[in-house]
């Protein structure tokens, strides 16, 4: 319940601090409206998937950030070889629940991405192992990086430019998005 004088500056239609026209003066700020989140499409030119369907949303601008760099990804050939998808693995939850064993990947702007393998191969590898192949990983993150959404990258290679170290980040890169 306001108190009296609030009730009766509220119920003034003329006041001019604008009680009537604010109620949330009195209650505090609304909740942020919630942000809708979208599926990535299960194939894609230029990346694959190795995380569940319910674990891949994210926001309008995250998931077209994604498809723009897979389609520049692709367009780039390595060597004399055709070029080949990179691998996406969790985002977020269509809820924004929270999402084990992440402290993040709630907000729909976050994405994790398998290191480059030197076979090509859609498969687990961390930057310490033969199998990483830190040239390529260093072209995708260029390419990341060249998206205007694009705001950071957690990875624990540190010769890898453009990135941030962050702990339990050996095996795959973190982004995260503006949007």
């Amino acid at each position: 319940m306001l108190p009296e004088v609030c009730t009766a500056i509220d119920e003034d239609p003329n006041d001019p601090f604008g009680f009537v026209r604010n109620p949330a003066f009195f209650t505090g700020p609304a909740a942020a409206p919630k942000v809708q989140f979208f599926q990535l499409p299960p194939m894609g030119i230029g990346y694959c998937r190795y995380s569940n369907n319910d674990r891949q949303f994210g926001t309008e601008g995250t998931i077209a950030s994604i498809i723009q760099v897979a389609i520049l990804w692709a367009q780039f050939p390595v060597g004399d070889g055709a070029s080949y998808p990179f691998s996406i693995g969790d985002m977020s939850y269509q809820d924004g629940r929270p999402m084990s064993p992440h402290h993040a990947h709630r907000d729909g702007r976050c994405v994790d991405i398998r290191p480059i393998r030197k076979d090509r191969q859609n498969d687990h590898v961390v930057w310490q192992e033969k199998a990483y192949d830190r040239e390529e990983t260093q072209r995708l993150v260029y390419a990341f990086q060249a998206n205007p959404n694009f705001d950071y990258i957690f990875f624990n290679d540190s010769h890898v430019h453009g990135v941030r170290p962050y702990q339990g980040h050996d095996n795959h890169l973190h982004v995260h998005f503006k949007e």
